[in-house]
């Protein structure tokens, strides 16, 4: 395993709103035959910490929460994927449109990733989210 400094900066648009937030989390990353694996602890407001998975590969990026909170996204570049989200407010059935996916490195390891995707929960759609992840390895 090995420390990476991994930097989250999101954007949602909803109902004519943008709401931002960069946060930045220390992660132990790993390597295998599927991809890298960096995983790492979240605060997330009402709901509490919850253990985070982040996984890349070349042709797909998931995002896997644990704890009070649930739930696994997939995203894979002009594909649409569905899951079912878990909170202490409920069960949601939740639906990602991945409109853009972009993975950089430096050699086999990597430095970015930039995600836009669309969300719906229950059939609702809610808006259109932007991730950028930056990895820095030490």
């Amino acid at each position: 395993m090995q420390d990476v400094l991994l930097d989250l900066h999101s954007k949602q648009r909803s109902g004519g709103q943008l709401e931002e937030v960069t946060q930045r989390y220390h992660s132990k990353a790993v390597a295998k035959p599927s991809g890298w694996f960096f995983s790492y602890h979240e605060s997330i407001g009402d709901v509490g910490e919850v253990r985070t998975v982040l996984k890349i590969s070349d042709a797909e990026v998931t995002i896997l929460r644990q704890g009070s909170l649930e739930m696994k996204q997939r995203f894979q570049s002009g594909v649409s994927t569905e899951s079912i989200y878990h909170s202490p407010f409920g069960r949601f059935r939740m639906k990602v449109h991945t409109r853009r996916m972009q993975v950089t490195k430096e050699g086999n390891r990597p430095t970015a990733v930039d995600i836009s995707y669309q969300l719906w929960l229950n059939d609702a759609y809610v808006g259109e989210v932007d991730l950028a992840f930056q990895l820095d390895w030490r």
